[in-house]
C-alpha cells in the first residue's frame, strides 16, 4: 500500500469484494514521491502470486495521493468585555499545499485563505485572508451576544473543512460602589455595609470578593461570606481596617472599587485612682494617665 503495510487477498475474495478493495491509510503522503513519478504520492504494488508458481505475473503499480484533512477552528472565550478590543487568533489546520510539487515535509500550506462571518454578515477585510491574520473585534462592539464564523476556502488540490462557529457575548464591566456605616464598635455586633453596585448578568452572573485587612481577622455572620453582595462583617478588635470591594466577571475581569479605611471602636472604660481625700484651697487637678492621686485612663476609642 506504500505506507509499510500490506494485504493479502484471495481470487475468491477479491470476487466476493466486486474487485473492490478497501485499505484505511494512517499516515499522509505528502513529502512523498511515487516510482511513476506523482508527487505526494505513495505507491501501490499488487502482485500476482500463484501458491503452486509463485509471481505469475508483472506487478502492476499505481499512485495513492493520500491527504490530510484540514480543520478549521479558533480560540475564544465564551464570554467578552464591553469596551475592550478582543483578539481571536486563528488556530486552524489547513494541512499540506497539494498543488506544488514534492515538498520534504508535511508543512502546513502557506497559501491557505479564509472568511470571517460575524452575525452572518462577511466582515470587510476579513475575505480571503491568510491564515496569520486574527479576527480582532474592536472595543465598539456592541452589548449581547454576536456569532462568528471562520470558512476555510477549498484548495484546488484537498479536501474541504468543515466551517467552525462559535458563540460571544459580550457584558458591560462591573461598576464596585459601596460605603460602611459610622461609627463602628467591636461590641455593636455585625456590621453590613451598603453596596450600590451596577452588575450586568447577561452573559454569567459576576462575583463578589470583598478583603478585609487591619488588626485582627474579621469574621461573618449570618451564613454570608467575602463573595456575598451584602456581607456581615464581625471585627474581633479595635483599630483601623482597610476595606475593598472587587467584582469579578467571566469577560472583564476583576474590576476594583477604591478602599475604604474605617475605625472600629471597643467598648469605652474609664479607670480612675481609689477614693483620696485632699486638703488646700483653690487647688487645681489635672486628670489623666500621668497622674498618681487623679490617675485617669480612657479606652476604647480607635480615633483621637
Amino acid at each position: 500500500w506504500g505506507d509499510g503495510t500490506s494485504t493479502t487477498f484471495t481470487y475468491c475474495q477479491i470476487v466476493a469484494l466486486g474487485g473492490i478493495l478497501v485499505h484505511t491509510y494512517t499516515l499522509p503522503s505528502c513529502g512523498q514521491t511515487s516510482t511513476g513519478g506523482a508527487t505526494n504520492s505513495l505507491t501501490v504494488v499488487s502482485h500476482a502470486i500463484s501458491p503452486y508458481c509463485g509471481e505469475v505475473a508483472s506487478a502492476a503499480t499505481t499512485s495513492a495521493k493520500v491527504i490530510i484533512t484540514p480543520v478549521t477552528k479558533f480560540s475564544a472565550p465564551s464570554v467578552a468585555c464591553v469596551g475592550t478590543a478582543l483578539t481571536i487568533p486563528n488556530t486552524s489546520d489547513p494541512g499540506p499545499d497539494y498543488s506544488t510539487g514534492a515538498a520534504s515535509t508535511c508543512a502546513v500550506n502557506a497559501n491557505a485563505k479564509y472568511d470571517w462571518t460575524l452575525d452572518g454578515v462577511a466582515v470587510v477585510g476579513y475575505q480571503g485572508v491568510p491564515l496569520s491574520k486574527s479576527f480582532i473585534f474592536p472595543a465598539t462592539t456592541t452589548h449581547g451576544t454576536h456569532t462568528l464564523t471562520l470558512h476555510a476556502e477549498t484548495p484546488a488540490i484537498g479536501c474541504a473543512s468543515t466551517d467552525y462557529t462559535q458563540t460571544i457575548c459580550f457584558e458591560n464591566p462591573p461598576q464596585p460602589v459601596f460605603t460602611m456605616p459610622t461609627p463602628l464598635c467591636v461590641t455593636g455586633g455585625p456590621v453590613s455595609p451598603t453596596n450600590t453596585s451596577t452588575v450586568d448578568n447577561t452573559c454569567a452572573v459576576p462575583q463578589y470578593v470583598w478583603t478585609v485587612t487591619g488588626p485582627a481577622a474579621v469574621g461573618y455572620a449570618g451564613g454570608t461570606n467575602a463573595n456575598s453582595a451584602i456581607p456581615q462583617f464581625v471585627f474581633s478588635a479595635a483599630g483601623f481596617y482597610t476595606v475593598q470591594l472587587g467584582i469579578s466577571s467571566s469577560g472583564c475581569g476583576v474590576i476594583n472599587a477604591a478602599p475604604q479605611t474605617i475605625a472600629v471602636d471597643a467598648a469605652p472604660t474609664t479607670t480612675m485612682s481609689p477614693d483620696a481625700t485632699v486638703c488646700g484651697n483653690n487647688l487645681t487637678f489635672t486628670f489623666d494617665p500621668s497622674q498618681t492621686t487623679t490617675k485617669t485612663v480612657v479606652s476604647g476609642t480607635t480615633l483621637p
